[in-house]
């Protein structure tokens, strides 16, 4: 009697991402709340602007407006036992958290995707002969204008600059740089590019593969949810979940890792690319990973019931902490940082990604 008592107090399941809600989640559930509320009216605007809209960042603004229903009904949840104790509603918590990072950085991916393909068009010569320094390293203009509308030769020149001259050519100068860092070496010398449709061609199905993949992680951890509603009261297919979990949280995490180093080659080794806008990717990327690594690390983690507060329950308070500050604060990061941007601009994505025959022109941005 006592021996099959304490075996079925015994089972364990996986235990809740974020753990179930308790009173201490109460606070920081209205305060992200608040936070993705306070998105909504910037994705309002850009869906709006027709120089803003894009497809290519659908997921994420989505995924802020559904975020508010999810903290909201934490919030809930944190003040009542009923839906605390709720498997169904754990479910949709497992889904909605396991989802949300994976779905910001196939957007990510999309719009690096919009940016590198951006780079295989022809673009015709805005200035005349090129020689090979020009095209090797990026020229700084030696002469500035004065406000009377005389030239003024820079530092460097073959005369010298003092007073307003020598502020007209650093500002040129800063102005040049600034043209550099955002659209890339090209900017600069203003040299014709030949059409690479080969190239461009290969780049959609490496980005297309990509996507398959990401579906996959995002499926495997829809699976694992849906089955986390029978586990809880028998444990069982826990070992079943726990793949599925640490399987799709490893995949994001590799494809994540894929991107930031795909980004920070082009901003390295490829002329082409703008840097700003790579550099961009990667910073988010960073965001987006630290949410895969939590996962990741706590994926294993086991429980014998919702409202346990053992160690590995993920009901402590520096495993509250950990969700709430290497979960639910990144993630918001990530997606305040990408409505934030113009993609179209930023990335040349036009309406419907790099897939738009019309790609945006800079007078319409």
């Amino acid at each position: 009697m006592d021996t099959a008592t304490n075996s079925t107090q015994a089972h364990e399941f996986p235990a809740p991402v974020g753990g179930a809600p308790f009173p201490i989640d109460f606070a920081p559930s209205i305060l992200f709340v608040i936070l993705y509320a306070l998105l909504i009216p910037v994705i309002i605007w850009r869906v709006a602007d027709r120089r803003s809209r894009t497809i290519a960042l659908l997921g994420t603004a989505c995924l802020a407006i559904e975020r508010i229903v999810t903290f909201s009904l934490r919030a809930n949840a944190a003040l009542k036992e009923g839906p605390r104790e709720s498997a169904g509603l754990q479910t949709y918590f497992q889904a909605t958290f396991g989802v949300g990072y994976i779905t910001m950085s196939q957007d990510l991916t999309n719009l690096f995707r919009a940016l590198l393909v951006d780079t295989t068009f022809a673009r015709a010569a805005s200035g005349a002969g090129d020689t090979a320094s020009t095209r090797s390293h990026p020229s700084i203009p030696l002469v500035a204008m004065r406000s009377d509308g005389s030239a003024a030769v820079a530092p460097g020149g073959p005369g010298s600059v003092q007073g307003d001259d020598l502020e007209n050519c650093l500002n040129m100068k800063y102005n040049a740089w600034k043209q550099f860092l955002t659209k890339g070496s090209s900017a600069w010398q203003d040299a014709a590019r030949e059409d690479q449709p080969r190239l461009r061609k290969r780049l959609r199905h490496i980005f297309g593969l990509g996507s398959l993949v990401y579906l996959t992680a995002i499926v495997m951890n829809v699976v694992a949810s849906i089955e986390y509603r029978h586990t809880v009261p028998s444990g069982s297919n826990s070992s079943t979940i726990q793949v599925l979990r640490g399987a799709s949280a490893g995949i994001a995490f590799v494809l994540i890792g894929i991107l930031t180093c795909a980004a920070t080659y082009a901003i390295i080794a490829l002329p082409r690319v703008p840097k700003i806008p790579s550099l961009f990717i990667v910073i988010v990327a960073h965001f987006l990973a630290l949410v895969g690594c939590y996962r990741l690390i706590m994926a294993h983690a086991t429980t014998t019931s919702l409202l346990s507060t053992a160690h590995g329950s993920q009901n402590t308070r520096s495993e509250k902490v950990a969700f709430w500050v290497l979960s639910a604060a990144p993630e918001w990061v990530a997606a305040a940082l990408l409505v934030s941007i113009n993609g179209r601009r930023t990335f040349r994505t036009g309406l419907w990604g790099d897939l738009n025959s019309n790609k945006p022109q800079p007078k319409d941005l």
